[in-house]
């Protein structure tokens, strides 16, 4: 087990005592808690509870600060806050641990719905989808959209119901593999690098160097033609893009000059 696994599966263990919290909470004052039907079908009895409930105070998850591991890592490149990473937590936990699967289904009051709701992961995260600073968190500029880390489910439904969906290059990233190609990527060309992977063959060409200078402080939109002026050869941007690519320096332990799927992803 690597140690970017082992980080996450100590965050799900946290996350699952939240989760026990939650059922239990619900579950005290349900009359149909025990009704294998559950989830269903909606009673008269049920739905009277639903309406004359008191608001329940949030628990945070786990505190406020940064949560580490791959996760916090994630922190930076994509400009997360605390509150990002316990939502992608709570939305990636079915991916990684099924037994979130049917915890989900009964928190949901849809034994259907095994995914993680938008109000389900905002009350595990200690809030709720009646704060306006949680609700930006999914708008589709925020940063966990805008990074492509989740995808919002269920279009005809209101927001506090729609579920979240992470890509399983996400997953893998938090589980510590960095060589997963995104799928939007597969058969378009794209060349995967291994992170020492650096093409030295042409340390003259300018534009690369320029490129691989850029790339290596953060991501970045380049187009490139397949003919530059005083480039007889064929493919010269497209060869221009790989050699910058190769020789792109280290800006850490995940760069190398290659694809990142822990990043936003540079349109060539």
């Amino acid at each position: 087990m690597s140690a970017a696994s082992g980080a996450l599966l100590a965050l799900l263990d946290a996350l699952r005592g939240r989760v026990a919290e939650l059922v239990e909470r619900r579950g005290s004052g349900d009359p149909t808690a025990a009704d294998p039907l559950r989830g269903l079908y909606v009673t008269q009895e049920h739905a009277h509870r639903l309406a004359t409930a008191a608001p329940q105070p949030a628990a945070g998850l786990m505190g406020s600060g940064e949560l580490g591991g791959s996760l916090g890592e994630l922190a930076g490149p994509f400009g997360l806050s605390p509150l990002d990473q316990r939502i992608l937590l709570a939305a990636c936990a079915p991916d990684v641990d099924r037994r979130f699967e049917p915890l989900y289904g009964y928190l949901n009051d849809d034994v259907g719905r095994r995914r993680a709701t938008v109000a389900l992961a905002l009350d595990l995260a200690g809030t709720a989808p009646h704060d306006p600073a949680a609700r930006a968190r999914f708008h589709p500029l925020a940063p966990l959209r805008a990074g492509g880390r989740f995808a919002l489910e269920d279009e005809d439904r209101p927001l506090p119901g729609r579920a979240l969906r992470v890509p399983e290059r996400v997953v893998a990233r938090l589980l510590g593999d960095d060589a997963l190609l995104d799928t939007e990527l597969v058969g378009r060309g794209v060349e995967l690098l291994p992170p020492a992977a650096r093409d030295v063959s042409a340390p003259g060409d300018p534009l690369a160097t320029r490129l691989a200078g850029l790339a290596a402080d953060r991501a970045l939109l380049v187009h490139l033609r397949e003919h530059r002026d005083g480039s007889p050869e064929p493919g010269g941007g497209r060869a221009a893009g790989h050699r910058a690519a190769r020789a792109a320096p280290p800006a850490d332990s995940r760069a190398g000059g290659r694809h990142r799927p822990d990043r936003p992803r540079p349109a060539a």
